[in-house]
């Protein structure tokens, strides 16, 4: 079941991204976080799986930007 709500939760992602109705960035928060809830996860877990995402790309974000702002320069 896991796989089957994964498996339609790229195929959904990559509709959305190819008709061009909708920002990456909603897409890509939007998508996962209803493919959970559709899983039975309660929203105060998918609140914590975004929480512990977040935490764990800040500081690759972070690094990107400030690498970008150096080769302005």
């Amino acid at each position: 079941m896991i796989a089957f709500v994964g498996f339609l939760m790229i195929v959904a992602i990559v509709a959305l991204l190819l008709k061009g109705k909708m920002s990456p960035i909603v897409v890509l928060s939007i998508v996962p976080a209803a493919a959970a809830l559709v899983l039975g996860y309660t929203p105060v877990e998918v609140a914590g799986f975004i929480k512990s995402g977040i935490g764990t790309t800040t500081s690759n974000g972070s690094c990107s930007s400030f690498l970008s702002s150096i080769s302005v320069l």
